[in-house]
């Protein structure tokens, strides 16, 4: 879920809001960058907002992981066989490239 074009909404424990607030006025003392901060209240409406982000959030991240993963299994790395020598074992053991 996005602010802006190349932003993401992140969730801080109320702990950090402090520290987090010290950053906001860090990141905007850097050029033209901005930091905005949105509290979300103990309200149904909140959590249903929190749970949907973190929802796409680990979506994505799993959607990314089955594509690397079929694209392994689709050309899977080719092993080279090198001796190895150094046990002085005379067997062929891969190397993966």
């Amino acid at each position: 879920m996005t602010l802006r074009q190349n932003g993401g909404v992140y969730w801080v424990p109320a702990p950090y809001a402090d520290g987090l607030r010290r950053l906001q006025g860090v990141v905007e003392n850097l050029g033209q960058s901005k930091m905005h901060l949105v509290p979300i209240t103990r309200s149904k409406e909140g959590q249903a907002a929190l749970a949907q982000a973190a929802k796409a959030s680990i979506e994505d991240e799993l959607n990314a992981l089955q594509t690397e993963v079929q694209d392994f299994m689709a050309t899977p790395p080719t092993p080279r066989w090198k001796h190895s020598t150094s046990i002085g074992c005379p067997y062929k053991r891969p190397m993966w490239t």
